[in-house]
């Protein structure tokens, strides 16, 4: 139970810490998301060149290429996508290669490229989220039917519904994301699934 807990915990910090830089960058625009895109697709061929140095890392680092990640690994990769895939890529050979084609698209740093991407995808996963929302929330007061029926004792019950909680505290950290991130992303939404559906 504490580890739930504390996956919870862990949810609502990380969204936290990501709407609060959010907040500080400037509005997303047309042209910044759409640089945004063209620069991933030459960053995604620069990853598959270097795919052998980066299993290479893995192995350094103690985690085999393919090697399922922790919760908490999951949990900063959903809340800040390309911002951890770059901390990954700082350990390769490619870095330099990677930092001079974010540039090549019109982007500062490194960072303000990431905290660009992982702002659009957040927008992105929360409006594919709003589209399911009537499904998972039907899916889970089934769940809360189910349980009522069950027979369970109430002691068991609760536990159950503790079990679920981390998943309507991700629910709540998604709604909070502005709507004008939402409404900037929205044109975009084929390339941005195509984008979060590739192979990392």
């Amino acid at each position: 139970m504490l580890r739930r807990a504390t996956i919870a915990a862990t949810i609502f910090s990380l969204f936290s810490s990501c709407l609060s830089i959010a907040d500080s960058l400037p509005p997303l625009t047309q042209e910044s998301i759409e640089q945004f895109l063209q620069s991933m697709d030459d960053v995604q061929k620069l990853g598959k060149k270097y795919r052998d140095d980066a299993k290479a890392v893995n192995a350094s680092t103690g985690r085999p290429s393919g090697m399922a990640m922790s919760n908490e690994q999951q949990l900063a990769r959903a809340a800040a996508p390309i911002s951890s895939a770059l901390a990954e890529m700082r350990k390769s050979e490619g870095f330099g290669e990677m930092v001079a084609t974010v540039k090549r698209h019109g982007f500062g740093d490194v960072e303000e490229w990431a905290k660009l991407g992982d702002r659009a995808l957040r927008a992105y996963a929360a409006i594919r989220l709003e589209a399911d929302m009537p499904k998972i929330n039907a899916q889970m007061e089934q769940m809360r039917e189910n349980l009522k029926r069950s027979g369970m004792p109430a002691a068991r019950q609760e536990t159950m519904l503790k079990l679920m909680q981390p998943g309507a505290e991700l629910m709540k950290q998604f709604e909070q994301i502005p709507a004008e991130d939402k409404r900037a992303v929205e044109p975009y939404m084929v390339q941005f699934r195509k984008l979060a559906e590739s192979p990392r």
